[in-house]
């Protein structure tokens, strides 16, 4: 009996150390699948992180393409108005040049042919294209309303005033009312103007449209030599 129980006891120790290595199996294989699954869980997210990151990266990418064409068209804007303001301001000055050129030789030379100033001579044409004027713009100037203006680039006494209003009168519209004024922009000219219309015999004329042309060469794309 003693042997027996020995050989029991010795049997059930057996048993329950088979019975703790398969439980330490069963233990292993579940944390070796709970690792895998862990491991699994860890690519996935791997993944979303880089195609997250890649996302971010690209947006990032385009924000700051959208800066930098916003900034260089800014900046193109820029250079646009300043180019353009310093060919203004150029002919600007360069028709002032011109004007004050063209008066002082204008003067010169008609003081050389006739015994009259350049004014008289301005006021003289003016009073004979006056006697000429065409139909059409006599019967535009007659139909408007309010004053006749005239304008020159030079102090009229009353005497040269009561020609040209005489003129006006027979011409144009016997009840007119006339306003005088003085304004240097004329350059040795006369302006007559009612509502809309306006008739004008001056040098400014020609100087403006010297500067238009002047405009138009700047305007005009250079081309690159060959």
């Amino acid at each position: 009996q003693p042997v027996i129980t020995a050989m029991e006891r010795r049997e059930a120790g057996i048993h329950e150390r088979l019975e703790q290595a398969r439980r330490r199996e069963r233990e292993a294989d579940a944390l070796a699948e709970s690792c895998e699954r862990k491991e699994a869980e860890l690519e996935q997210n791997r993944e979303r992180l880089l195609e997250e990151a890649r996302t971010d990266a690209e947006a990032q990418r385009q924000r700051w393409l959208e800066q930098a064409r916003s900034d260089a068209e800014n900046q193109r804007g820029q250079w646009t108005r300043q180019v353009e303001s310093e060919k203004q301001a150029f002919l600007q000055a360069l028709e002032q040049k011109a004007s004050d050129s063209l008066r002082a030789i204008a003067g010169e030379a008609l003081a050389g042919l006739a015994d009259l100033s350049l004014e008289e001579r301005m006021l003289e044409t003016f009073l004979e294209r006056l006697r000429q004027l065409p139909k059409e713009p006599r019967d535009a100037l007659a139909g408007a309303e309010g004053p006749i203006r005239i304008i020159t680039a030079f102090p009229l006494d009353s005497a040269v005033r009561a020609r040209i209003t005489r003129r006006v009168h027979a011409r144009i519209d016997a009840d007119a009312a006339l306003d005088y004024e003085q304004d240097d922009r004329l350059i040795c000219g006369i302006e007559l103007s009612r509502g809309g219309f306006r008739l004008a015999w001056n040098l400014a004329d020609y100087l403006t449209d010297v500067g238009e042309q002047l405009a138009s060469r700047f305007d005009r794309p250079v081309e690159a030599e060959s």
